[in-house]
């Protein structure tokens, strides 16, 4: 886990706007079942 963040940091300088947009969804769907899943 403490390896993760840094590899994400740098995935997110390295990915080009156009794979991002390609990847919107998946990763939108991500954020939704996280966030989803939190205690109220």
């Amino acid at each position: 886990m403490l390896v993760l963040p840094p590899i994400l940091y740098q995935a997110g300088f390295t990915t080009s706007w156009r794979d991002f947009k390609a990847n919107l969804r998946p990763i939108g769907g991500c954020l939704r079942s996280d966030w989803s899943s939190q205690p109220r």
